[in-house]
Order: C-alpha cells, then structure tokens, then sequence
C-alpha cells in the first residue's frame, strides 16, 4: 500500500516511509471521546485555557497545571469522581490524553491534589473573567455571580436556606415573579452541584482542598451553563444530557500496525459521528477537530520476526 509523501530531504530519501505488516493490524484502548473534546471546546470557548495559564505557570514541573486542572473540571462535568478515581479508572477510560497532548502523567495521584493546593487564590479573578465572557458570548447582565451564593452555602450546615431580597420599590409583579423564577434555577443549580456535578461527597481532610474541590465542581456547572446557553441560541429543543450521551458514541481507537523494523505504528483514530451525533454538531455549528498525528514506538519482538522473514509487508509512506 502506498501514501504519496509531500517532499523530501536533500538526500533524496523519504525518511517518513514505513514498511509495515498489515496482516498484524491491531485495535487498542476504544475510550470515550466525543463528550471529553466537547467538555475541552467549552473551556476554550470560555478562555479558561488562557485565564490558567495565566495564573497557573509550569515552572520547573513537566505537566501544565491548567492541564490538570482541566481533566478535573471535565472530569466533574462528565462522570464526576474523586481525584483517585481520576487517577486509577477514568483517565484511562477517555482520550483526554490526546485532547490534552499529554501523557498519563496529568493524572498522577499526587500531582491532582496538588493542583488543588494552587486554585483558590485566583477565585475572585475568575469570577470576574467569566462576567465578561459570558456577556460576549451571550450578552448575559448580572450582579451577583452564582458562586457567591454557593460559597456561604457550603460552607454552613448544610441546611438550604435562601434569602430573596430585593431592592425594588415599585412593587411590579412582572419582575418580582422573575425574581422568583430565579430563586428556583438557583435551587436547581444546587442540586445539580450535590448530585451531577459531584460535589458530595467531599472526601478532603483539608478545608482549602475542600474549598478547591467545590471551585473544581462550579467550573464543571460553568461548562454546563455555557452549553445550555448555546442550546438556547441554537437548538432549544435539545438538552445539555441529551447532547453530552450522543457525543459520547463517539469513540477513540488506537489502531497499531507493526513495522518491518520491528516498532509499531499507532494512528489515535476517532470514530465517526453516528447521526444523532451529527445533528448535534451541526446544530451547535462545531466541527469535530483533524485526527491526531500517527507515532510510532519500539518492539523488538515485532523486529526479530520481520528480520526472519515469516510475513508480508507493505510500504507506507507516512505525511503530516
């Protein structure tokens, strides 16, 4: 099989061509990947990728701490779980690591705690981030950021008491049943926190892990509103759950192919989008992104074969 290259080296050789076997084709780790990159577009969307990086610098550490802080928060947004959870089941399960350009070590034990030791000092900037960007994406006006509310709820009894005050004086019904109507979104919002969201039960010893978890679970609430937004503006009809369940069809497959040379070649491969998928997309107006880069890594075992000359191979000339 033959894959025409774009150019080559001074040489004259195509250092990017490959014989493979592809009598020993294997699919690996199908994972979830549809919900995830969505999760990952909305945090983008929003410019929380900048707004952390920002505030969150590498310094000598080999893994972004925005990284990790997003596989939290799309975490929480999608199959909300502890920070060892994260670590040992769910990291594995998606193609976060491919959505993220980073490997296993994002979700390193240690290194999800830690993250949470560095979020909270930032909060009161954040809130004032996602004004502004939820006033250009959906010229939203408000005065209290819902967060506010939930900080002093959570750090009570625990007890759901709500106060609806108003600085209004001319009596008008109209806008004194909106303000009603808000009070039970807001009641709503609480419940999703405690139960879609994740955010009980809090598993932390420390009160600023605590604290951080419950910051890590109103970002995940903050994609979701954002989503729901979108829906609103572009197709009403449908729900955010509804849309997380038919992204989450589409799958990711490693597909390996072993080389003569005795590496093998992986092609990170997503699935394509089944029709309620495609619906979805085409509704929100997103197109799904181009599909990974092939890499190729070492086997010996697959060499010593080749070198005996037991299968057939085939030339692939691999391109950007």
């Amino acid at each position: 099989m033959f894959l025409r290259r774009t150019n080559r080296k001074k040489d004259g050789k195509d250092h990017r061509s490959l014989q493979v076997r592809l009598s020993g084709l294997e699919l690996r780790r199908p994972r979830l990947f549809g919900n995830c990159w969505l999760g990952c577009e909305i945090w983008r969307q929003l410019g929380l990728d900048e707004f952390w990086q920002r505030r969150l610098p590498d310094g000598r550490e080999a893994v972004s701490w925005a990284k990790v802080l997003e596989l939290l928060v799309i975490n929480h947004l999608i199959d909300p779980a502890g920070e060892f959870r994260v670590h040992r089941q769910w990291f594995l399960s998606t193609a976060m690591d491919e959505l993220l350009n980073i490997d296993y070590a994002v979700a390193e034990k240690d290194r999800l705690y830690r993250c949470l030791d560095r979020v909270l000092e930032h909060k009161q900037d954040l809130f004032v981030w996602l004004r502004g960007k939820w006033a250009d994406l959906f010229q939203a006006d408000f005065e209290v950021l819902l967060y506010d509310l939930t900080s002093t709820y959570f750090e009570g009894a625990m007890e759901e008491h709500y106060l609806l005050r108003s600085n209004l004086t001319g009596g008008d019904p109209t806008v004194l049943w909106s303000r009603y109507v808000q009070l039970t979104q807001i009641e709503s919002v609480f419940r999703s926190l405690k139960s879609e969201l994740g955010i009980r039960p809090i598993r932390h010893q420390l009160e600023h892990r605590a604290d951080a978890h419950i910051l890590v679970a109103f970002l995940a609430y903050c994609l979701q509103v954002t989503l729901k937004n979108r829906l609103m503006m572009h197709a009403p009809e449908l729900t955010s759950s509804a849309v997380m369940d038919a992204l989450a069809t589409i799958q990711m497959i490693d597909v390996h192919i072993p080389t003569v040379d005795g590496r093998w070649l992986i092609l990170p491969r997503y699935t394509q989008p089944e029709a309620d998928a495609r619906l979805v997309l085409g509704k929100l107006k997103l197109a799904l992104p181009a599909q990974p880069p092939p890499r190729t890594t070492a086997d010996p075992a697959i060499g010593a074969a080749a070198a005996a000359g037991r299968q057939p191979c085939f030339v692939v000339k691999t391109f950007p």
